[in-house]
C-alpha cells in the first residue's frame, strides 16, 4: 500500500482510502432496471469528454461505470463485451459509454492512462488492461507492468509518464468518480444504466441483448 501511495503522489494522483482492494471480487445487489430520479438521468446524459463506442445517435444508451482493478469488471469485458460489441454496438443499435469509477490508486492510474490513448483506441486499451489484470494489478513493479501493456498500444514509456501527470485528465476521472458516488450512488462495479435503468453487477451478453430487444419492442409499439 505504501508503494502504491508513493506512485500516486509521484504521478500527481489523489490517494483513496477505505475502498475495495485491487482485483477483489465483490458481491453486488442486482437491482435490475429500476427507473431513476431526474437528477440521475441528467448525470447520465452524454458529456463532451465521455468515451463513447458506437452510434452516438442510437435510441438506446448504455453507460457503464467500472474500476480497472475490479475483477467483475474484467469478467464482463473479457467474457461478454465482445458479443455486445458485435451485436449491439457495431450494428448501431446502441451507444456504449464507458466511465471510470476507480476504487484505489492503481485503478485511477490505469483509467488516466487509457484516456491518453486516441479516442478510437480507448476500447482497445480498456480491453488490454482488463485482459492482463492479474499481471499488473498485483505487480511489485506496477509502473513497469502498465508500461508494458501500454507499449502494445503504441504508447512509449515517456508518454506514459507524461500522461499520469496530466492534471486535466486526472480531474476528468476524479469528476466521474465523485458523480458516480454522490449523484448516482453507485455501490459497486460494474454498474450499468440502460436508458436510465440501473443494473449493478455483472450482466451477461445474453441478458443485455434481451433487455435491449425489449426496449426496441416497446419503442416499436408506441
Amino acid at each position: 500500500m505504501r508503494k502504491t501511495l508513493f506512485l500516486a503522489v509521484a504521478f500527481g494522483l489523489m490517494a483513496f482510502s477505505g475502498t475495495p482492494n485491487a482485483a477483489d471480487d465483490h458481491e453486488h445487489t442486482h437491482d435490475k432496471f429500476v427507473k431513476e430520479k431526474p437528477e440521475v438521468l441528467e448525470a447520465l446524459e452524454i458529456k463532451e469528454n465521455d468515451r463513447v463506442y458506437g452510434n452516438k445517435n442510437a435510441p438506446i444508451t448504455i453507460v457503464e461505470y467500472a474500476s480497472m482493478t475490479c475483477g467483475h469488471c474484467a469478467d464482463f469485458h473479457t467474457k461478454f463485451f465482445p458479443e455486445i460489441k458485435e451485436k449491439l454496438i457495431d450494428t448501431g443499435r446502441v451507444n456504449f459509454v464507458f466511465r471510470e469509477l476507480p476504487w484505489e490508486n492503481r485503478a485511477l492510474a490505469v483509467s488516466v492512462l487509457a484516456r491518453c490513448a486516441p479516442k478510437e483506441d480507448h476500447a482497445k486499451f480498456i480491453s488490454a488492461f482488463f485482459g492482463t489484470l492479474k499481471t499488473w494489478a498485483r505487480s511489485d513493479d506496477f509502473l513497469t507492468s502498465i508500461k508494458q501493456v501500454a507499449r502494445l498500444g503504441g504508447m512509449s514509456s515517456d508518454e506514459v509518464d507524461a500522461c499520469l501527470k496530466d492534471v486535466d485528465i486526472n480531474q476528468v476521472v476524479q469528476k466521474n468518480r465523485v458523480e458516480a458516488l454522490e449523484v448516482l450512488e453507485v455501490g459497486g462495479t460494474p454498474a450499468f444504466f440502460i436508458n436510465g435503468r440501473r443494473f449493478e453487477g455483472v450482466i451477461t451478453a445474453g441478458e443485455m441483448i434481451d433487455y435491449v430487444e425489449s426496449l426496441e419492442a416497446e419503442a416499436a409499439d408506441e
